[in-house]
């Protein structure tokens, strides 16, 4: 985990917050130190003890570190569902009559159907048998067939199976006069060797598209970017295009609702629980205030009664409480600004079809 400093300001405001209670330590506590004070010092001991005891409290609040808030990471996912693909064509010829006799055109064509109905466990499973079935001589079926196994896992996820079946197969013979999906296939591969990582084929997928199809290479650029969460350069890449009103709405929205994560860390340093109200966690805000306020007032009535060790225990406890509850502040606004952002973005692209499993031309 990576670690930061604490801002200045929250360590001003932790310092003014716990200086009655260094008051009250280092009242309970000259007995102990001052014996081992000069006596030819002209500081008396209770200024000298307040400064040692605040000079310790400095050096804890600067050395002290938290974690770091991590980055704006919003998980825009598209779920398929039947309504999405119900109008989209086939891209292969019917079976025929005489192929229909045949056991692998009958597990084809149960593959088809389940597929149809998102069923994509039982497709996977009839169409591989299809695979299984089919003679070696005909080419153009098995391109269908492991077409359709490859588009089945591509939706449901499943990225390295995708991957695994295009390089065990025999697509790698397919080119865009005799195979009408090659254009979907691109798409499949790009989005696959993208989700495991392999970026340098992801990229040369991305150059022959940009080749051949500009609209298609905006729409997978803007999908990055949305997906990502970076609506300055999704709205760069809409400007002077029928997108550019939705994506603008998408940020305008967006900002008009999102949470200052700062503000959040802010408002709960200088009361303990604003920040969690702030960003409309009111039950996590009135526990953050009751924990602090309890904590506090203990630790001072302890170093009021002479209770030094319990008062030091408490007043640890009540600093982690306190540091505890910046940070928690902050990760809750960070998480409602990616929960607002992820609503609203999957929206936009689901209306603007700008999923990759949605920039498919051809069905099963």
């Amino acid at each position: 985990m990576r670690f930061q400093f604490v801002d200045s300001f929250l360590l001003v405001d932790s310092l003014l917050k716990t200086h009655y209670l260094i008051d009250a330590l280092s009242h309970h506590m000259k007995k102990y130190l001052y014996p081992f004070s000069s006596k030819s010092m002209q500081v008396a001991p209770g200024s000298f003890l307040q400064r040692f005891l605040f000079l310790i409290a400095l050096s804890c609040l600067i050395s002290g570190c938290s974690p770091k808030r991590a980055d704006f990471e919003p998980k825009v996912v598209y779920i398929p569902v039947e309504r999405d693909f119900s109008r989209t064509p086939s891209a292969f010829p019917p079976l025929t009559d005489e192929e229909m006799q045949e056991p692998w055109a009958s597990e084809l064509h149960a593959g088809r159907c389940f597929a149809k109905e998102l069923d994509l466990y039982r497709a996977i499973t009839s169409f591989k048998k299809a695979r299984f079935l089919i003679p070696a001589y005909n080419t153009a079926r098995i391109l269908e067939i492991e077409f359709c196994i490859m588009e089945s896992y591509f939706l449901a996820a499943r990225y390295v199976d995708v991957i695994n079946q295009f390089e065990m197969g025999r697509l790698k013979e397919a080119n865009p006069e005799t195979f009408p999906p090659f254009r979907d296939l691109l798409i499949i591969l790009w989005e696959s060797y993208r989700k495991i990582g392999e970026c340098e084929k992801a990229d040369r997928i991305s150059e022959l598209i940009e080749k051949h199809e500009c609209e298609l290479k905006l729409n997978l650029d803007l999908y990055l970017n949305l997906s990502s969460g970076d609506l300055h350069c999704a709205r760069l890449l809409a400007q002077g295009t029928e997108k550019e009103p939705a994506i603008a709405g998408l940020a305008c929205c967006f900002c008009e609702h999102a949470k200052s994560v700062k503000r959040a860390e802010i408002l709960n340093a200088c009361f303990p629980g604003a920040g969690y109200w702030y960003v409309g966690e009111k039950k996590a805000a009135v526990t953050s205030l009751l924990i602090n306020a309890l904590f506090g007032f203990a630790a001072y009535r302890f170093f009021e009664k002479g209770y030094t060790a319990a008062g030091l225990i408490t007043l640890s406890l009540e600093t982690g409480w306190y540091f505890g509850g910046i940070n928690g502040a902050a990760l809750e606004a960070k998480y409602h600004n990616e929960r607002l952002y992820q609503q609203n973005a999957e929206c936009v692209m689901n209306d603007l079809r700008l999923f990759p499993a949605l920039m498919l031309d051809w069905n099963f």
